[in-house]
């Protein structure tokens, strides 16, 4: 939802495209070692999709439970944002 929001404020985007994102999210809920994935996006794009992760953080700690499945307290997340002139219109 937060990635819808930041798009009606960009009045220049590419018609279309994706943007892969890869970063750690801890178990407190917190997001480290940022990097993007994809590079055929322009930087502003990019500076998009690393808003719509970061203005959230910190996320809601983990139950116990989930720590146990992911099996530490901390996990490599790998996002895909998609761009879509059809779908990203106010």
């Amino acid at each position: 939802m937060r990635w819808l929001l930041l798009l009606k404020g960009e009045p220049e985007l590419p018609p279309w495209g994706e943007m892969v994102v890869e970063f750690n999210l801890t178990a407190e809920g917190y997001v480290f070692g940022w990097r993007t994935a994809s590079v055929d996006m322009p930087p502003r794009v990019q500076d998009l999709c690393k808003r719509a992760i970061l203005q959230l953080a910190p996320f809601p700690k983990w139950p116990a439970e989930m720590r146990r499945t992911v099996g530490s307290d901390v996990r490599a997340v790998r996002f895909i944002f998609h761009l879509n002139a059809k779908l990203n219109t106010p």
